[in-house]
């Protein structure tokens, strides 16, 4: 309860701060509201409104081959971004809602989701930048309708351009994340804040090559399940190299060291391989692979949209450590300027033994797929139609009803109008 009200308190201030100098320069920029000439834009403060909505069927909501129900889903997400420019800073302020129901035979739900994004950059100089962020996030735990989590993460970041062929940032990260839900069972309470601090430097050793070294070193403590405490370092060397005009290729290699404090440490190397090719002016082909030694909740996901279907990410949190191989390819197509195609197909390969699980012993070993593809039709400058489909499939599993982990199929149709004013 402490850190929540600490958390809450920098919060409060931060936004005071950012709302603060938005008012200041208020009455300089006129009606926000008004329609900005092509001579201010990029000078003008402006309220953006926008909307989303969207309809679909999802053929396996409790992903589990024993227990199949077919849902009927929609959601829609109002929201209001304001953008103020003020000479070399740029803030931005975004709330979000969003409610989404579930409707099936078996079981319904109705979810409510808040976002508050808090953003502003700052050129102290054309080789120097600093930028600070901060989002708030209240929602429902992806896969599991009708469960909510709360996230906060604060970063501050700071980019330096040292010459023409050297480059580097450093950053500073606080995250607290708290799934509700397992408030009444002690043992799987997931709470946890996070402070971690890192940053890399980029050497252009020639037109097509940059070399350099990346560090992070993270804390994280949970609040009940205190057997999960860790600090964790992770040293690499990060590469991007142009194969020609039109494809590059990027890579990193490193060594992941986790310590716990209850518990033997774990060690790992990490690395990946990607290239990123314009098949041609219009299209642009991407692949990627990885092996991580990654968290047993990997928080990148609460970024997302967190509809069921967007499952690879979403791992057993029984675990301290998941081993995690990871393949995904996706390929995007300009038709004109509005029709736009895209395609993927994703591969995750889990592993995790008995030993580092801290509720029982049960293994981890999971091997999922999914793959979609989408179409997007500009309607007008300020509107959007996207229809989409994705079949994922989990191979391997434990069939735990514990921990959730269950072999499933799913099929989803989605249709969704985009409105951003």
């Amino acid at each position: 309860m402490k850190k929540t009200f600490k958390l809450l308190s920098i919060f409060l201030v931060f936004s005071f701060l950012i709302f603060g100098v938005s008012d200041a320069f208020a009455g300089m920029v006129g009606d926000m509201f008004s329609e900005v000439s092509a001579a201010d834009a990029g000078t003008k403060a402006r309220l953006r409104p926008h909307l989303y909505m969207s309809s679909g069927y999802m053929s396996n909501q409790a992903l589990d081959d024993k227990k199949t129900d077919s849902a009927w889903e929609a959601r829609i997400s109002p929201g209001i971004k304001a953008e103020i420019p003020w000479g070399r800073l740029y803030t931005e302020v975004d709330f979000t809602y969003s409610f989404s129901t579930s409707q099936s035979k078996k079981d319904d739900n109705n979810n409510s989701t808040y976002n508050l994004a808090v953003l502003s950059n700052y050129e102290i100089s054309p080789a120097t930048s600093i930028g600070v962020s901060n989002n708030l996030q209240l929602s429902e735990v992806p896969n599991e309708s009708g469960r909510t989590y709360t996230t906060e993460t604060a970063r501050a970041q700071m980019s330096h351009r040292f010459s023409d062929v050297l480059r580097g940032d450093i950053y500073d990260q606080f995250q607290w994340y708290d799934d509700r839900a397992t408030q009444t069972s002690a043992q799987l309470s997931n709470e946890y804040v996070d402070n971690a601090v890192g940053g890399k430097l980029m050497y252009k050793v020639s037109d097509i090559l940059e070399l350099g070294p990346s560090f992070s070193w993270n804390v994280r403590t949970f609040d009940v399940n205190t057997a999960k405490d860790y600090w964790q370092i992770k040293p690499a060397l990060v590469a991007l190299y142009d194969v020609g005009p039109r494809t590059r290729v990027r890579a990193h290699f490193g060594w992941t060291l986790r310590d716990f404090d209850e518990g033997d440490s774990e060690n790992e190397l990490n690395y990946g391989v990607g290239m990123s090719h314009n098949l041609s002016n219009r299209s642009v082909w991407n692949l990627d692979y990885s092996y991580s030694l990654q968290d047993t909740f990997d928080t990148r996901i609460l970024e997302r949209d967190g509809s069921t279907g967007a499952t690879l990410d979403n791992l057993d949190r029984s675990f301290r450590v998941i081993k995690s191989h990871r393949l995904g390819t996706s390929v995007k197509y300009n038709l004109d300027e509005k029709n736009t195609v895209s395609a993927f197909v994703d591969f995750q390969m889990n592993d995790a033994d008995g030993s580092d699980n801290t509720i029982s012993t049960v293994d981890n070993d999971e091997k999922a797929m999914e793959t979609g593809v989408k179409y997007v039709y500009r309607l007008s400058r300020t509107t959007s139609l996207d229809l989409s489909y994705t079949f994922g499939r989990k191979f391997s599993a434990n069939d735990d009803v514990d921990t959730g982990s269950n072999h499933y199929t799913f099929h989803k149709a989605n249709m969704g109008l985009n409105i951003s004013f």
